[in-house]
């Protein structure tokens, strides 16, 4: 499915920040939102419309942003589209997360992870970013101090720390060397250090794990690893450490 391709597409370029190819693709999706009732026209239109959710959310409009997703999650739920409203929530409580309504972010994403729990949906979950890991991290902490938001439904502990447990594996996978073998030491002079490889080695510097890298950045886990081979590639290391005291000794960082 094509809106399915170019919702791939357009996630890719807002993780790196390139908001103006992300336009294009959803400018190349057709002007009306597909319409009608069967399953394959219901799920072009919530591709279209969380592509539209997703440039709003990254420029800031997110009251904007809520609009399509609220209609992607009414939908779902009139037709019992299960996964679907479980996603449409994800994404509702990253929005009203970023938007600072955190209370409204829990509300929302509760039920999501009772559903998640019960059918064992991980990567759903993780992948939707570090926002969403943050509240999942409050939940857990919450039901460890017997805290509970009040009214809500509970999620499993163990679901809860099984996600944060794989996300932080994958933080750690993503600090083993990437190649096996160490890449030349002569990096061409043609493939300079950009703005944002520069940005992640001085937080490696800091000692921050991808996770806060990402964290910081506003960017995803999986656009971190990437920078990261990038960064390994062109400074001829094959290690985090190595890529810090190889940028020092260029005088990349001092």
């Amino acid at each position: 499915m094509s809106a399915a391709v170019d919702y791939e597409r357009l996630r890719l370029h807002l993780a790196l920040g390139d908001t103006g190819s992300a336009q294009n693709i959803l400018a190349h999706q057709t002007e009306e939102i597909a319409r009608g009732d069967d399953g394959i026209a219901m799920a072009t239109r919530h591709y279209q419309l969380t592509m539209r959710a997703r440039i709003l959310t990254a420029q800031g409009d997110y009251a904007g942003a809520l609009r399509p997703l609220s209609e992607i999650f009414h939908e779902s739920s009139s037709v019992a589209w299960r996964y679907a409203e479980t996603t449409a929530r994800i994404e509702l409580a990253i929005v009203l997360s970023l938007s600072g309504d955190s209370d409204a972010a829990v509300h929302t994403v509760v039920p999501a992870l009772v559903s998640g729990a019960r059918s064992g949906l991980v990567r759903t979950v993780i992948d939707a970013g570090p926002e969403l890991l943050k509240i999942v991290g409050r939940l857990r902490d919450a039901g460890r101090c017997r805290r509970w938001p009040a009214g809500l439904p509970t999620v499993p502990s163990d679901y809860l720390s099984r996600l944060l447990a794989t996300a932080h594996a994958d933080a750690e996978r993503a600090a083993i060397p990437i190649i096996d073998r160490p890449a030349e030491r002569n990096p061409t002079p043609e493939e300079p250090l950009n703005a944002r490889e520069i940005d992640i080695l001085r937080l490696l510097d800091r000692g921050l794990s991808n996770t806060e890298i990402a964290r910081n950045l506003g960017l995803t886990i999986n656009t971190i690893k990437w920078y990261l081979k990038s960064i390994y590639t062109k400074l001829g290391v094959a290690r985090r450490g190595e890529s810090v005291s190889e940028a020092r000794r260029r005088r990349i960082l001092t």
